[in-house]
């Protein structure tokens, strides 16, 4: 009995370094999960999302360039066939 009672006390304090470290092994393996779905999901989709939106984005740009060059070009006519009647 006395030596039971001499390690009580260290058998307390091991299981409850035990116990800390399961709960620590848990949240590990939550955040491994978490970095594996930002590695191989959520990164990708929004690289894809960036490429998608300034690809949008340059062809709306190149678009709106030439309905310029169109209406200065149709201005610049219109400008010639002015001054052809004067």
């Amino acid at each position: 009995m006395k030596s039971l009672a001499d390690i009580l006390p260290d058998m307390l304090r091991l299981s409850e370094i035990e116990k800390a470290c399961q709960l620590m092994a848990a949240e590990i393996e939550k955040t491994r999960r978490r970095v594996n779905a930002l590695e191989h999901v959520i990164i990708p989709e929004t690289r894809e999302n960036i490429k998608f939106i300034t690809m949008k984005l340059d062809e709306n740009e190149r678009s709106t360039q030439i309905r310029l060059m169109k209406v200065k070009d149709m201005m610049l006519e219109e400008a010639h066939h002015y001054s052809e009647r004067q």
